[in-house]
């Protein structure tokens, strides 16, 4: 049906797949992977689907214990968190983009720049 709709996959990895942490090596492997999988499945298939992946970082969601939002804070070079609806928004871009496929959006606020 994707191929058929012209359609979009939007996976998820995230920036411990960029960066690497040391305390979660599974989990930074597993994102790492998931950037390689958008890779692979982009051109695997093209040209009827698009596949592209987001990595958030450095964002905060309501009930978050505040240490958190500070240490996150200090990462980032914008000086501020992101919130899901900046997630969100990268998620609807990257479904619309028309000549988007095997990229991996970073919103991190700078994190990782």
């Amino acid at each position: 049906m994707l191929r058929r709709s012209k359609g979009s996959i939007v996976n998820f990895a995230d920036t411990g797949g960029l960066l690497g942490w040391p305390g979660y090596v599974s989990h930074s492997v597993s994102k790492a992977g998931m950037v390689m999988l958008t890779k692979c499945l982009a051109k695997a298939l093209a040209p009827d689907v698009r596949v592209n992946a987001i990595a958030p970082g450095t964002i905060t969601m309501a009930g978050d214990p505040p240490e958190w939002e500070a240490e996150f804070v200090k990462l980032s070079p914008l000086r501020k968190t992101g919130q899901p609806s900046d997630v969100a928004d990268a998620v609807i871009y990257l479904a619309t983009a028309e000549f988007m496929t095997g990229h991996t959006l970073v919103v991190d606020g700078g994190r990782t720049a």
